[in-house]
C-alpha cells in the first residue's frame, strides 16, 4: 500500500466522522504551519488531505481556503512565528519581541472566529465562484 493512500485511509477513518477527520487535518496544517515553511508544509499537505477532504465530501476549494485561513494562524504562533520575525524586522527598536507576541494573540483568535464562520457558512467562500463558473 502506498504512502499516501495509507495516511487517507488514516484520516477518513478518525472516530468522529468527517468533521473530526477536519479537525484533525486542520490542527496538522497548524503545526506545520508553525514548524516547517509555507512551501515545504504546501507540499506535504495537498497530496495528503487534498484526497482525504474529497473522499469525505469537502468541497476542493472550501477545503483549501480553509487551509489557507489555518496556515495564517500557524505563521503567527510559535516557536517559528514567521509573521512575528518579519514584523520585528521593520518595526522601530522600542518595539520588543515580546510587545509583538504578546499583541498577536487577539490576531490569532479573529482567525480561528474566520475559520469558524468560513465552516459552519461555506457559503461564504463558494457563493462567488458559484456564479462566476455559473
Amino acid at each position: 500500500m502506498g504512502g499516501g493512500k495509507f495516511v487517507t485511509e488514516v484520516l477518513a477513518a478518525v472516530p468522529g466522522g468527517k468533521w473530526a477527520s477536519f479537525a484533525v487535518m486542520m490542527f496538522m496544517v497548524f503545526i506545520l504551519g508553525m514548524l516547517i515553511e509555507w512551501i515545504g508544509s504546501i507540499f506535504i499537505v495537498v497530496p495528503l488531505f487534498t484526497p482525504v477532504a474529497e473522499q469525505l465530501g469537502f468541497d476542493p476549494l472550501w477545503f483549501a481556503i480553509c487551509v489557507c485561513v489555518m496556515y495564517q494562524t500557524g505563521f503567527l504562533g510559535l516557536p517559528n512565528a514567521h509573521a512575528i520575525f518579519y514584523l520585528k524586522g521593520v518595526a522601530p527598536p522600542e518595539v520588543r519581541i515580546e510587545d509583538i507576541i504578546n499583541g498577536v494573540w487577539p490576531f490569532i483568535g479573529l482567525i480561528l472566529i474566520g475559520l469558524f464562520i468560513v465552516v459552519m457558512f461555506p457559503d461564504v467562500i463558494l457563493w462567488l465562484p458559484s456564479i462566476i463558473v455559473g
